[in-house]
């Protein structure tokens, strides 16, 4: 099995690059979701970053404006100041009381219409964030599945799932194919775009990895220029 350490779940970077599923509360491994539905399913994909360490910069930024966002709301709507529990439940973050408490401090002077108008503009932060971290997820990635589409079944397929819009795979998997299962390999895989993200499971190939790096393909193949827009819109966490 490819992606032993994840269950058979991992991820194919533009750059060759592999990475493993993240583990699911239930022991199971999966991709990080890529379609814009909650902050939850964000927060998933930010919980994968954080495991394989990319975009860091661009997390930290984004768990700060989580955090003052769930802060404020407390005391907005809530008239209170949060604990670190509180916190935590809301979030799955961690801060520090002194933080919180200094936090609440700065609300306490400032005068309510502004705070509304903050509680915006955070709010526009985080939306704005999320977005780009889900683009760069989509456009970067083609999600692996060892066995199964979605589920590892042990029927032997590899699966190839194409999120992005515009680029080009052949090259990238063909030389994953190559390196992890050798030119003569009669394993087989199964390459197409990926439902979750882009409404459809269009095949590009299915077959073995020798007659796939034997196939003279043509460029921009396994690329679609057509991206689906996302049906549903981030949800504000309160």
């Amino acid at each position: 099995m490819i992606f032993e350490n994840s269950g058979g779940a991992g991820l194919l970077c533009k750059d060759g690059r592999t990475y493993p599923g993240l583990q699911l509360h239930n022991g199971i491994y999966a991709h990080p979701p890529v379609t814009l539905l909650n902050v939850s399913e964000v927060n998933y994909l930010v919980d994968w970053c954080n495991k394989v360490k990319l975009q860091q910069a661009k997390i930290n930024t984004y768990c700060l404006a989580i955090l003052e966002s769930t802060v404020l709301s407390y005391w907005l709507y809530e008239e209170v100041s949060p604990t670190v529990d509180d916190i935590y439940r809301d979030t799955g973050l961690h801060i520090s009381q002194t933080h919180i408490d200094r936090l609440c401090e700065r609300y306490r002077s400032t005068p309510y219409e502004k705070l509304i108008k903050q509680e915006e503009e955070i709010y526009a932060t985080e939306v704005r964030l999320a977005k780009e971290l889900i683009n760069w997820y989509v456009q970067s990635f083609v999600r692996v599945r060892d066995g199964g589409m979605f589920h590892n079944r042990g029927l032997g397929t590899v699966y190839f799932r194409i999120s992005s819009a515009g680029y080009d795979w052949t090259s990238v998997i063909k030389r994953f194919c190559e390196d992890t299962f050798g030119v003569d390999s009669n394993q087989r895989i199964w390459v197409g775009l990926d439902e979750d993200n882009r409404g459809s499971s269009r095949r590009y190939f299915e077959g073995t990895v020798k007659k796939l790096l034997s196939d003279n393909l043509e460029y921009e193949v396994w690329a679609n220029t057509q991206a689906q827009k996302p049906k549903r819109q981030l949800r504000k966490f309160i």
